[in-house]
This record gives C-alpha cells, structure tokens and sequence, in this order.
C-alpha cells in the first residue's frame, strides 16, 4: 500500500539549502476523462510542506536545484511555509495528453515527461505525469482519435466540449464529489469559487461533481491596440482612436514604405479571436461579435448572425483590398504574426498585454529605433468600443478523470492542485520566476528573461504552459507586483526588483493594468457555457465550416457583402434554427 511520508522541517531545510531537489512537472495538457465511483473520503492526499530527504533525485535529466534558501526563509520569492511536508512514496503515476506551445521548445535535453517542473513535482509531492501523446495543433481531432480508440488517460484537461459532453453522456468519468470536498484545500475551493460558482456548472450533472472547474481568474485578457510611434510620428499622425482613424493610419504607412503591410493580422486558427494580431475589435465596435452568443431581448443569439458583424466584415473587406494585412493573412497564425513583427513587417496590430514578450523585442532588436506603444481599441461609428473577453466559466481547462482512476490517483492531483495555489497565493511576484536557468538567468546580479534559454520553463510558452498549469489568478499576481513597486528595492529578492524595474516587465504589466481597469466596458463574453447540444455536436463543424467559408470570401472580395444574408439564412436551414432552440432552453434553465 502506498504511503504518505512525512518530512522534518529541519531534514528539508538541509535539502534545500543543499539544493539537491529536483521536480515533476505539471500538465498543462489536456488529460483524458475517467471516471468511476466516487472515491471514498478516507483516501489522505499528500498535504502542506516538504519533501523527504530521503527521495533520489531524477533519474533522466540531470537534476535540477531548487531556488536556494533565504536567511528570511524563503525558497526563491516563496515563503518556505507553503511547501509540502508530505508526499506519496512510492511515485504515484497519472496518464494524460500533452499540449505544447506550438514553437516552444524544450532546454537542456529535456522532455515534456522530464523537465525541471516535472521533476519539482516529483519530488515536492512524489506525483508524476506521463503522456500517451503530445501535440502542439490539431489537438481537438487527436483527441476525437482517442475517443475513437477507447485508450483513455486517467486525467484530462483541456478536453473540447463536445467531447465533455460526450464522455458525460456515456458515463465515461469519474464522479469526484466526496474525494474532491474531502482533499480540496479551503484555499483552492476560495479561489474557484466552490460550490457555487458558475464555472461549477460544466463540470456538475445532478448534482454531481466530474471534475474540477477552471480557474475563474484571467480577467483583462482581451485585445488592445499596439502601435508604433515612430511610425507614426514618421506619416505625422496621432494614435488613432476610430476604425476610421486606424484604416488611415494603415494606408498611410503602407504609402509611406514603413513596411509590406499597415496593419499585422493572424486568421488562424480562428479568424476573429486569436491571442496576437486579432479582429475581434473591429467586430465589437460596430456592435457585433462572431462565435459567440449574445443576450437580445431577453433570449441569446448566435454573433455571427446579427446583421452588425456584416459591417465589420465589410470594413475588414477595405483593409483587404487596400492591401493593409497579409494577403494570406486566413493562413497567419500568432506565431506567424510575432514572426511579422520581429521582422517589422508592419506597424499596428491588436494584442493581448503579454505581447512585448512575442515579436515586439525581436522588432526593437531588428531595429532599435522601434517604439511600440499601446492605446484604448478603436470606436465604431456610434463610439462602441467592444472587445472578446474570456468566457468565466472554465471553457476548456477543466480537470476532468476516467471512469474507474483509483481514487489516490485523484486525490495526488487534487493535492497538486492545492499546492499550485498555494504557491501561487503566498508568491510576491507570481508562479512564473521560480527556477534560474529557465525562467530567468543572473547576469551581474541582474535577472533577465526572454528567448531561449530564458523564459524557456520548461519550453518557451505562456502561462499554464508548462508549470503551475492548473491555473491561477494572475490579476491577483499583478496587484502584487504594484505593491512591491512601492517597496524598498534594497529588501526585494533580484527576482522581485527586476519584475518590478525592467522595461519590458514593466510594460507588459502596466499593459495588463490598462487592459483591465476597462474589461467589464469593454467586454463582449460568451452567454453560452452549458455542455454542447445535440444538434451542436451534430452540425457544428459543418456550421464552423459554412461560417468561415462565407466570412473570408467576403473579406477577400471572393464574395459580395450581401452575401452575408444568404449565410444567415443557410445556417439557420441547416442546423442552427434548432441549436439556437436548444441554446435558449439552457438559458432559460439556468439563467
């Protein structure tokens, strides 16, 4: 039988001085859904602060050190006191799927089962995760394969929500409701707002929990306006402030020579809502906003049917003809985009606050005299100023278990869920400056991230991509940051004066001030965040299909403007009538 052993605060504080942990990583993959009885309240996870000294250090890459331990007894920028003084022995073991960072890669040999994260774990908590497969696209159809084959892992996350909806309906997972009240930390059930959260309700059937709910703590992770001030000071025009101003100052940098392109556009893989270099804006300012539903007169409405997105599709059909994007732009992925960027290629592009980390300093490298600046997203005709928000409700980052997972199994993630926000909650400057070597380095006493190997924990991606994956709340994260800002930097940890002095740091974080002190305004938000209907898992991609289709011909001048009328008409003929009925009927269940 498997064991909790138990540490000596003394015995870990040798340990980490020595700095001879090393750790398990995190997924931040998608794991598969399993599920089974509802495991009994007796099973004890693994629970508050360190691991044995006891534990060999890991096996295939070499071991890496923990964060050195402070006179004040921190570890790193952590206080020592949230760090786990059990873990299971032997390793508990729990199968998912991998999802990567499309151009992210890993340092030092190291591999998505073997990093400086996974091996962290394993060594804090004695869990360890392994992969049946890792992808970095088409991730929604390796997980139908999955499906298909009947091979499940015993832990998901990330899975589609038509597959969610399948799973449940097939009783294919496990119903955690008395192992997750008995093991779920009071701060993990605080932050998720449990029980009665609405992000609760994608993973609930009558009453029942199937999994553990998403994070509800990214707001203001919508789009705002990047722009380059040289440039403009270059044509003698301010920032703009309109769709209409911004149509000018993309044709006016064009005709000046500043770049192949005005305005930077990634269509791909959606074409409105993408995290670099989307359109959402110029939809939400005339009112608008696609793949979405809306609240209209008391009943909600698919976006891409309302008559508003037609006027964004025809302004974006002058920003095609006018050559402003990329021609291929329907083929441009934000990697593609940062690529475009860096190589400055062109000079404004809606983003995300994160985005100085993604093209922008390889465009002040290219050329030093590159000044990116951020501004409020444009009005529409009427003064709308709209953007897509994240949805509240968790989405896709639930955490979901096969039918028939031992319930120890459940009880180490739920455990690992504990100690991420733990961590999280007792950090100054967040989860994401912890280990030397790959989220930073020390060059002359000063910390520096960026490209490999910087930034690179355990491969070059955002958050939830390769440690503390089971999300946190980041806008809790950047009010610390503020408040160490007001703080004697002579006291602060390098990390600390570093996240709080560095240019780009700083950017990016007053970015994400300003992104959200407006994101209730400015926020268009999925009223739809039930399972999939029927009809949906039946037609939706045929529907998706239709949509896009229409959508870029008429942006490509392929198609008329008015073509847009004939789709409305074709998606409500070919399944969307009745989706929009079964929609509505959740919404009236559970509004």
């Amino acid at each position: 039988m498997d064991n909790l052993k138990k540490t000596t605060r003394r015995n870990f504080l040798k340990l980490a001085a020595a700095g001879s942990g090393s750790a398990v990583l995190a997924a931040c993959t998608p794991a598969q859904p399993t599920a089974t009885v509802a495991p009994a309240a007796t099973v004890a996870p693994a629970a508050t602060v360190a691991p044995a000294a006891t534990v060999a250090p890991a096996e295939t890459a070499a071991a890496t050190a923990l964060p050195t331990l402070t006179a004040d007894g921190r570890i790193g920028h952590i206080p020592l006191t949230v760090w786990p003084t059990t873990k299971y022995d032997p390793i508990v073991e729990i199968t998912q799927v991998g999802s990567l960072w499309p151009p992210g890669q890993f340092i030092n040999n190291e591999t998505l089962t073997d990093n400086v994260v996974s091996r962290w774990y394993k060594e804090m908590l004695g869990v360890q995760y392994k992969f049946i497969w890792e992808a970095r696209e088409g991730f929604t159809e390796k997980w139908a394969t999955t499906f298909a084959s009947g091979e499940l892992p015993e832990f998901l996350t990330y899975l589609p929500p038509s597959l969610r909806a399948q799973a449940l309906e097939a009783n294919a997972l496990e119903d955690i409701t008395d192992i997750f009240e008995s093991v779920a930390s009071p701060l993990l059930k605080q932050k998720r707002s449990y029980p009665d959260g609405d992000i609760w309700s994608a993973v609930r059937q009558k009453g029942r929990l199937y999994g553990i709910a998403g994070t509800p703590g990214n707001r203001g992770q919508g789009h705002i306006l990047w722009v380059r001030q040289d440039w403009l000071d270059k044509v003698n025009l301010p920032v703009p402030t309109t769709v209409e101003e911004m149509y000018e100052v993309g044709k006016a940098f064009v005709a000046a020579g500043l770049g192949e392109m005005g305005i930077i556009v990634a269509g791909s893989p959606h074409l409105v809502w993408n995290w670099q270099a989307s359109i959402d804006p110029i939809f939400g300012a005339f009112g608008g906003m696609p793949a979405m539903w809306h609240k209209q007169d008391g009943k909600l409405v698919y976006g891409s049917t309302m008559p508003e997105v037609k006027l964004g599709l025809a302004e974006l059909r002058k920003w095609y003809a006018d050559k402003l994007i990329d021609p291929d732009f329907a083929n441009r992925d934000p990697s593609a985009a940062a690529g475009s960027i860096g190589a400055n290629k062109g000079g404004m592009m809606f983003g995300i606050y994160w985005v100085p980390c993604c093209g922008i300093k390889d465009s002040q490298t290219n050329d030093p005299a590159a000044n990116w600046v951020y501004a409020d997203i444009p009005a529409g005709p009427t003064g709308l100023r709209k953007r897509w928000e994240q949805q509240l409700v968790g989405s896709e980052y639930q955490g979901l278990f096969k039918k028939g997972t031992d319930p120890k199994k459940i009880a180490a993630v739920i455990e690992n869920y504990n100690f991420d926000h733990a961590v999280h909650d007792a950090s100054t400057v967040g989860v994401r400056y912890l280990f030397e070597g790959y989220d930073y380095v020390i060059e002359g006493g000063v910390p520096k991230t960026g490209p490999a190997p910087y930034g690179t924990r355990p491969y070059e991606g955002g958050p939830g991509h390769g440690t503390f994956s089971f999300g946190t709340d980041f806008i809790e994260e950047l009010f610390k940051i503020v408040e160490l800002r007001k703080q004697d930097k002579s006291k602060l940890t390098p990390v600390e004066v570093w996240k709080t002095t560095d240019l780009s740091a700083v950017l990016q974080d007053e970015a994400h001030l300003f992104t959200y002190d407006g994101w209730e305004e400015r926020a268009m938000i999925d009223q739809f965040w039930g399972t999939p209907t029927k009809t949906m898992v039946e037609a939706g991609d045929q529907l998706k299909k239709l949509e896009d289709q229409v959508f870029l011909g008429i942006i490509a001048g392929q198609q008329p403007v008015g073509a847009f009328d004939q789709f409305v008409k074709d998606w409500s003929d070919r399944g969307g009538a009745k989706v929009t009925e079964e929609v509505n009927q959740w919404y009236s269940e559970n509004s």
